[in-house]
């Protein structure tokens, strides 16, 4: 409400309606921007959860079952340990896995290793894998190869991915039972990532047939 001074007294004015006007524009527009800059704000955070949606479905699913490539790096030395691993399922929720070294092992004869993991959480599997090697590689073979003999977990960081923990690498003479017998040599922990075969659409842009 306005006022105005007339003959030393304070009268009441009539409201002055182009200021009125501005004030309700004003204020319209002041809203309106909270408004704008509210669903601004929102559209990450929506974003955000339904990508964390869509995350959450895939990993319900998810399932280490497939061909994966990875392995492990020691930085101080600049050593490559890389794999090519295929995981096939097996009965009661365990999966066999069969992994292809691609470096050398450093002896004649070496096997793949092969494993089987047991699923112990929701994305976390323990695993137990076995390879053998013959450091003499004589044909025929007079002495029986050693047995490379490796314990850990891995957990699926993804749909895609997955990181491997191992707390054990053993070497057993012929004759032992691995896990259960005390190894003639334990190589200690270390770890490896993994990340699935992609099968994009094919072709991408860059390829010319």
């Amino acid at each position: 409400m306005l006022f105005s001074l007339t003959n030393g007294t304070l009268d009441q004015a009539l409201p002055d309606t182009t200021i009125l006007e501005g004030e309700s524009t004003m204020r319209k527009i002041c809203v309106l921007a909270v408004v704008v800059a509210i669903l601004i704000a929102a559209v990450p955070a929506t974003f955000a959860q339904e990508e964390a949606t869509k995350e959450k479905k895939c990993r319900k699913n998810c399932s280490p079952a497939g061909v994966w490539y990875g392995g492990s790096v020691i930085d101080d030395q600049g050593v490559f340990f890389k794999w090519i691993m295929k995981v096939t399922p097996g009965p009661n929720g365990t999966y066999y896995m069969t992994g292809e070294s691609g470096f050398s092992w450093g002896v004649p004869v070496a096997t793949n290793m092969n494993g089987v993991l047991k699923k112990v959480s929701k994305d976390r599997y323990e695993f137990f894998i076995l390879g053998l090697q013959d450091p003499v590689g004589d044909y025929p073979p007079f002495n029986p190869p050693v047995i490379i003999a490796v314990h850990g977990y891995s957990e699926m960081t993804g749909c895609n991915s997955f990181a491997a923990e191992y707390d054990f690498q053993g070497l057993y003479f012929w004759g032992q039972e691995p896990f259960v017998d005390e190894p003639q040599d334990d190589f200690g922990p270390g770890a490896e990532t993994y990340n699935r075969l992609p099968t994009p659409s094919w072709p991408p842009d860059w390829f010319t047939p």
